[in-house]
């Protein structure tokens, strides 16, 4: 995860310069409460070093919500 939240802050603070927030910069990161309660995917070049990353949180974990994700769906089906 550490890598992520480096790869994060690399690209949105460092990069883009976008203020974001749980940064650290203090240790160069970016580790997002929804963070411990997904599920993270990285992508690693050969050298072991973070080049991509995403996370899927679902429904019912903490910190999400049921009733957007019901919204969608209704406007989905319309």
């Amino acid at each position: 995860m550490c890598a992520i939240g480096r790869l994060r802050y690399e690209v949105l603070v460092a990069e883009m310069g976008r203020p974001e927030g749980h940064t650290d910069h203090e240790n160069r990161t970016i580790l997002e409460p929804m963070d411990g309660s997904g599920l993270l995917f990285g992508a690693f070049d050969g050298g072991g070093e973070a080049v991509g990353a995403i996370r899927a949180n679902l429904v019912g974990d903490e910190g999400i919500d049921e009733e957007p994700v019901r919204d969608s769906r209704s406007r989905m089906a319309a």
